[in-house]
């Protein structure tokens, strides 16, 4: 279980870096009011993804001893 947690959580850094991306080259192509909207939402999402890694897991066993 832990391991798909993990999987899951790279997933969704992954899925937050390709939304930062896409906004900006939708800031790169057309700067608009909702495309600063868009990025400054990825950059939140991206933010909010980082904070849901889990904690590797040698920081667990020294938690443990």
């Amino acid at each position: 279980m832990e391991k798909r947690i993990l999987v899951a959580s790279w997933l969704f850094l992954i899925g937050s870096i390709l939304l930062v991306v896409d906004a900006i080259s939708d800031i790169a192509s057309h700067l608009t009011f909702m495309s600063l909207v868009h990025l400054s939402e990825g950059i939140l999402f991206l933010v909010g993804s980082i904070f849901f890694m889990p904690e590797s897991l040698s920081s667990e066993a020294e938690k443990e001893t």
